[in-house]
């Protein structure tokens, strides 16, 4: 459990920053997603979506991919910190999301990306324009 303190307002946040292995998506799958999916774009983020094959069983839950391209940064470090903030915002919002889908979260620009919450603000917005939330 993670706190802060501004001065005026004391909140609490609990980071997990662990998304179950089966909520995510195997990396064979990926390409495949990217090739038949459905792009929606945000200034942060490009969510692509493509509906799981009955041949996977059509799971009672999404699948993950998050992807952050070297061009966002050269650091592993800071690749490595917005992947974790990116799994932990997608758990944490498990339950709202659809059933059914696999979904790759792709970042695109460095300079919006600053802190977990405007991370939690733009993944909502994306899935919201998409209507992957419940």
């Amino acid at each position: 459990m993670e706190q802060w303190d501004n001065g005026t307002m004391n909140f609490s946040l609990e980071i997990n920053f662990l998304l179950h292995k089966k909520f995510r998506l195997p990396s064979y799958l990926i390409p495949e997603v990217v090739k038949k999916g459905k792009r929606f774009h945000s200034p942060l983020f490009t969510l692509i979506v493509n509906q799981q094959l009955a041949i996977d069983n059509q799971q009672s839950f999404s699948r993950f991919a998050f992807i952050v391209p070297k061009k966002f940064d050269k650091r592993a470090v800071r690749r490595g910190q917005l992947k974790r903030w990116m799994r932990e915002v997608a758990r944490a919002k498990g339950t709202k999301i659809k059933k059914g889908y696999n979904i790759i979260l792709i970042a695109r620009q460095p300079e919006g990306i600053n802190n977990i919450f405007q991370i939690k603000i733009e993944m909502e917005e994306v899935l919201n324009k998409a209507g992957f939330l419940k």
